[in-house]
């Protein structure tokens, strides 16, 4: 049988929570939590960029700074004139490259006609003359590397200035030889 409670009516309610309300109020609680805390970050980033905005400005706008770019931007153009004179002047250089008096041909066939035994000290080129210093072990091999200088075909003549010992048993020559340049320095400038 069931119990009677003659006092139920005078009792207050009981307000029980069901699981079910339970988990939607706690879901509502989070997604609260969620929204603030994501509104409160863009609020402190919007902050954060309002000051660097302002913080930019016035840098742009600083006089030093202004003064500085305007400098940046007459120097670039300087620069940029100067580029395109430089361009101006690359076939200038050039022809001025192949018109020198001392070619890296002249120095390859002087080069090629040095005996083994001779060793050159100094060499003075101008527009009609080569002359040339340096030390040989023999006579005969000085005479060779002037019979050589001949054979170039470059040189309208080749002699000898000065042969003198160097040392005391003969064993090497110091010399100088004076070399002529066929036609001067327009045959030069081919070579």
């Amino acid at each position: 049988m069931r119990e009677l409670n003659f006092f139920n009516p005078y009792l207050s309610p009981r307000r029980s929570i069901k699981v079910g309300q339970l988990q939607v109020i706690l879901a509502i609680v989070f997604l609260l939590l969620v929204c603030g805390s994501i509104y409160s970050w863009n609020i402190i980033r919007i902050v954060k960029y309002s000051k660097d905005i302002y913080d930019y400005n016035a840098f742009m706008t600083d006089p030093a700074n202004i003064a500085a770019v305007k400098n940046y931007t007459e120097t670039k153009q300087k620069v940029d004139i100067i580029q395109q004179y430089m361009q101006g002047f690359a076939p200038i250089e050039a022809e001025l490259e192949a018109k020198s008096i001392v070619s890296s041909a002249l120095i390859n066939k002087l080069n090629t006609a040095l005996p083994h035994e001779v060793y050159l000290e100094n060499m003075n080129i101008t527009m009609e003359s080569v002359q040339i210093s340096g030390v040989g072990a023999s006579r005969n091999v000085i005479a060779q590397y002037e019979h050589n200088l001949l054979k170039l075909g470059i040189f309208r003549d080749v002699f000898i200035d000065i042969i003198k010992v160097e040392t005391e048993g003969g064993s090497a020559f110091e010399f100088t030889a004076n070399c002529l340049l066929a036609g001067g320095a327009s045959n030069e400038a081919k070579q």
